[in-house]
């Protein structure tokens, strides 16, 4: 594309033939030098070449259109001042985290490729144009903050940080956003050791306060004492994870520099984790099999997860159950490669429990391989033996129970592990969740045939009313269409169908006539 009559240099030595070719199709240049790729590349990214662009593409608007309303605007982006471009980098910088320094790099090589100007965009730059949307995002908050009639503050330390959240409601309605992040409890450096003996809860309550007042200060200005007095006196709930320490220091706010603080409570998220964890944990039945399955030393989902053999092996079971059965538990058609478990968080184990109900004839053979293979050593094959050994009818409808309490708890969790939780509909959340595990456990409804996002219909109650064996006995046909099967209707399916698993000497059978009653008898 080229920029009919807007720039012509008198007195050139020199003129480019091509009319259409190029956007230098009628631009005269004084020398060979001005013909380099940088040149061309600089020239694309003038005031004059944008707007020469911009008239091409619209010829019928007028040239004064396209131009800045006052003369000095033109000046505004030329030299080195940030372009929309950087700014938009930066930004995406902060919503995906990254260093100042890799940032640098990849601006460097974007560089490379298009030349805006005529050095590439520094670690410094960028740090303070990082610094510039940090401040305009605080400003919006302070105003917020300043029109809010009830704040409420959240608590979460994450490691070596600290992060405050607040949601505030105002004439406009309900406002959430971070309130600050401080790196080791908002204190810059431990200088005596009475520090180190100061009580944690009043350490947490200070560097709360330190937080309300970063905010109230503006970039190169004082600390706004009205904002920060406003805040304190309309703060009415604060909220925090477990930690003692943390709950003692909404105590110690509310009677100090919150005189409205009038509710203290903990995270509801780590509530429920800790109501749903300690229950399974008093069943010795559920600990044997925890240890079994992901706590203990060499237990099968880590061993699965670590090793790349396992999952290989799995991988070729899974293959092989598809070849003869056409699915797997549930009408799983595809392969499952991954278990993903991390042990220090509890409520991680639904998913491989999962996954482990669905795939129990694939697991069967990996372990009656891993058994019979002479090459394994001693240790090995004897666990893969106990494992299998383990997979009676009891243990398995066990696991599909299990796994059924962990999908229920954990959908429960999901409700509250979210941005922004209305805590008025606390209450009736935590009813119909007690409603449900009544009916799913209690009341043995976790056998019927049909199980909707609300709770079993009352119509399947009277096979659930007849016990585990005869549920079994009926959920072998399959459920209708349209509905799904619980995960202990799954475990039970997969038990009645296949055939016998031999391996070596031995001989795994995982349902036989008597296995009805020892699963009636749980």
């Amino acid at each position: 594309m080229f920029c009919p009559g807007i720039h012509r240099y008198p007195g050139s030595a020199m003129r480019i033939g091509a009319r259409f070719a190029t956007k230098w199709g009628s631009f005269d240049i004084r020398s060979v030098k001005c013909m380099q790729a940088s040149c061309i590349k600089q020239h694309s990214g003038t005031t004059v070449h944008k707007t020469s662009v911009r008239s091409y593409l619209a010829p019928d608007q007028p040239v004064v259109e396209f131009l800045q309303q006052q003369p000095g605007d033109e000046g505004l982006l030329a030299g080195n001042v940030p372009q929309p471009e950087d700014w938009l980098r930066a930004w995406r910088a902060c919503r995906t985290p990254s260093s100042f320094n890799a940032l640098a790099e990849m601006l460097v090589t974007e560089h490379y490729i298009r030349q805006v100007r005529t050095v590439p965009v520094a670690r410094r730059a960028i740090k303070q144009m990082v610094a510039v949307m940090s401040e305009v995002t605080r400003s919006k908050k302070r105003e917020v903050l300043r029109s809010a009639w009830s704040i409420s503050l959240s608590l979460d330390d994450r490691k070596d940080y600290r992060l405050i959240r607040f949601r505030c409601h105002d004439d406009k309605g309900a406002v959430s956003g971070i309130l600050a992040v401080l790196r080791g409890g908002g204190r810059a450096s431990i200088g005596t050791l009475q520090d180190l003996d100061e009580d944690k809860s009043k350490a947490v309550a200070e560097s709360v306060v330190h937080a309300i007042k970063q905010l109230c200060t503006p970039a190169g200005g004082t600390l706004d004492q009205a904002l920060e007095e406003h805040i304190l006196q309309h703060i009415r709930h604060y909220v925090s994870d477990g930690g003692a320490s943390v709950q003692r220091a909404g105590h110690i706010l509310a009677t100090s520099v919150m005189p409205n603080l009038v509710l203290v409570s903990r995270d509801p998220s780590h509530t429920v984790r800790i109501a749903v964890r300690d229950p399974l944990h008093a069943v010795p039945r559920f600990e044997k099999q925890w240890e079994m399955l992901f706590n203990g030393r060499h237990a099968l989902v880590p061993d699965i997860m670590n090793s790349e053999v396992w999952r290989s092996r799995l991988v070729a079971c899974q293959r092989q159950v598809l070849r003869t059965e056409r699915s797997q538990g549930g009408g799983l058609e595809t392969v499952l490669r991954h278990m993903s478990f991390a042990k220090q968080r509890f409520d991680s184990y639904a998913e491989p429990l999962r996954k482990l109900c669905c795939l129990i004839r694939a697991i069967a053979m990996l372990l009656a391989q891993v058994a019979a293979d002479p090459r394994n050593d001693f240790g090995m094959r004897q666990r893969a033996d106990n494992i299998l050994q383990s997979m009676t009818p009891s243990e398995l409808f066990t696991a599909g129970i299990t796994a059924d309490y962990a999908a229920e708890t954990l959908d429960f969790v999901r409700r509250f592990d979210v941005d922004d939780h209305d805590p008025a509909v606390t209450p009736r959340e935590v009813r119909h969740f007690i409603r449900r595990m009544r009916l799913l456990f209690s009341e043995a409804h976790i056998l019927t045939t049909s199980r909707s996002p609300d709770g079993p219909s009352a119509s399947s109650g009277a096979s659930a009313s007849s016990g585990p064996a005869a549920a079994s006995a009926s959920s072998s046909s399959g459920p209708p269409a349209g509905q799904c099967l619980t995960i202990t209707q799954i475990v039970l399916q997969q038990c009645q169908d296949p055939e016998p698993i031999m391996y070596g000497d031995r001989v795994l059978v995982l349902w036989s006539a008597a296995s009805p009653k020892q699963v009636s008898g749980l």
